[in-house]
């Protein structure tokens, strides 16, 4: 794979975790992208824009990703790009979604931070110009319907397979050791369950060959709490016992998936960082207005230790049901009411989480 380069053009060593980056110019972006705005298929955001020339720490490599458009977990992967911590799309010029995702940063879009600076282009108002316009035409498809990074990817990346990007994780420093032998382990129990499904008889089988641990719940109409709780609220999530118990056979909530990896925050406490009810579906770009509000918590994401150690950190979304206030805090504004009718139209992220 081709890095980030010197100002001479000399190629340099792949950009890895921890590394200081800074986002090139207008018009070394520019000098990148086709006429879609895009490079390698993946676009360069309008809400990058405020970003450009400014100085970031790489998180992680984004050799692989999870399809959030098909809705296949960790199995897509491509080249030369990146992550950066905590640079999320803040959805500005996406209707306002509130997914938050984290952005990808081809390589190119990136010089070390202790490099030589480029020469300024003659005319870098006219690049900013020419490069803001040119990612704008291609954001909006249609009315209410949009094209970004997450609807893309699909066309930016190409299908994984083997085992060979675990070894890779290491290679680049991408995850702790802690983690990825979590993750082998986890790998290990799944791939167990799966083939105990297809090959073995039921006597052989760990809880029918289900996934570990096991969070599907039994009921066939699930429940609603509203605590109207605000951003900046500390909620504390609740036992896993407790969530399970709000759960359909799907492992849903009113249609939102709780997903393995949000085990890790149960009884945990958290700033609640936004209402969620404004998302765009990424298999088909149009916005979503969900009936019932979910909640994004400030630092729960999802780690990928159950998705092949995805990097994507994606955010987890709760149904305010999982959560309570700690003791002593203000009481819940309304109490509400099981049995209510499950929304229908929600979103999917890359965990098969919907909102």
């Amino acid at each position: 794979m081709v890095g980030v380069t010197n100002a001479d053009g000399a190629a340099r060593r792949e950009l890895r975790r921890g590394d200081e980056v800074r986002v090139r110019s207008a018009s070394e972006i520019l000098a990148s992208l086709d006429e879609s705005g895009d490079l390698e298929h993946l676009p360069f955001m309008p809400e990058m824009l405020p970003l450009l020339g400014s100085s970031f720490t790489v998180s992680a490599r984004a050799d692989k990703t999870c399809d959030t458009v098909n809705i296949t977990g960790c199995s897509r992967e491509m080249d030369d790009t990146v992550h950066l911590t905590e640079v999320r799309c803040d959805g500005s010029a996406h209707g306002g979604c509130q997914a938050g995702c984290l952005l990808f940063f081809k390589e190119e879009w990136l010089s070390r931070d202790d490099a030589a600076p480029q020469q300024p282009a003659a005319d870098e108002a006219a690049a900013l110009a020419e490069l803001t316009a040119r990612v704008e035409a291609r954001t909006t498809v249609a009315p209410g319907v949009y094209r970004c990074q997450a609807t893309a990817l699909p066309d930016a990346t190409r299908p994984m397979s083997g085992m060979r990007h675990y070894l890779r994780d290491v290679q680049t420093r991408n995850v702790s050791p802690r983690l990825f032998l979590r993750a082998m382990r986890i790998a290990f129990v799944d791939r167990y369950q799966r083939f105990s499904r297809r090959r073995l008889p039921g006597w052989a089988r760990v809880q029918g060959g289900a996934e570990l641990p096991d969070v599907r719940g039994t009921l066939k109409r699930t429940p609603v709490e509203s605590l109207d709780l605000q951003p900046g609220e500390i909620v504390e999530v609740r036992s896993l016992p407790e969530i399970v118990a709000t759960l359909d056979t799907n492992q849903r909530n009113r249609n939102l998936w709780f997903d393995r990896e949000m085990i890790r925050y149960c009884g945990r406490r958290f700033r609640v960082l936004r209402r969620v009810d404004r998302l765009i579906d990424e298999k088909t770009g149009e916005m979503i207005q969900t009936r019932t509000p979910s909640l994004v918590l400030d630092g729960a994401v999802c780690v990928g230790d159950y998705h092949k150690l995805c990097p994507r950190q994606d955010y987890a979304f709760f149904r305010e049901i999982w959560v309570k206030r700690p003791e002593g805090a203000a009481p819940a504004v309304a109490a509400a009411a099981a049995g209510a009718t499950d929304d229908k139209t929600e979103h999917a992220d890359s965990n098969g989480v919907t909102a």
